[in-house]
């Protein structure tokens, strides 16, 4: 972008003899894409966890089968991933988390039987933009009696 201004700015210096319409003109050009560049930072986004099954903090009475993380860009398969720790840090899912068939926003893990307990779910999303985004969250299985 900083070439096409310096380009136009050159353009306009060698067409000088034609006053202030031209220097309007190039004020009007500058002020367009200041305008354009500031409507970038929407498409250079990252993938952002827009909610989860289980969510986060969550306290369930019935521990789930699968967890389900959506996003809020498509997910690259290959470099996204999902897992599942106890409170401890032990890992407890033996599957890979794996795009959902039905929507590329979504990472799926399934999980085996859970006992009571507090659980760390670990995401790492790749967007189709090349951007990571990583985190985790926790949420609480009640023991049954």
């Amino acid at each position: 972008m900083a070439g096409a201004v310096a380009s136009y700015r050159r353009f306009l210096s060698s067409h000088s003899t034609q006053g202030g319409a031209m220097k309007s003109v190039g004020m009007r050009f500058i002020y367009v894409m200041v305008f354009l560049a500031c409507q970038v930072p929407h498409a250079w986004a990252h993938a952002k966890l827009v909610r989860s099954d289980p969510s986060a903090r969550a306290i369930l009475t019935r521990a789930p089968s699968v967890i389900q993380l959506w996003f809020n860009e498509k997910l690259e398969p290959a470099y996204s991933s999902a897992e599942l720790r106890d409170g401890a840090g032990t890992l407890v899912s033996t599957e890979k988390a794996a795009i959902a068939p039905s929507n590329a926003k979504q990472l799926m893990l399934k999980i085996p039987s859970l006992a009571g307990g507090e659980y760390v779910v670990q995401y790492r999303a790749l967007s189709v933009d090349g951007h990571i985004a990583e985190s985790s969250f926790r949420f609480f299985v009640r023991a049954r009696p």
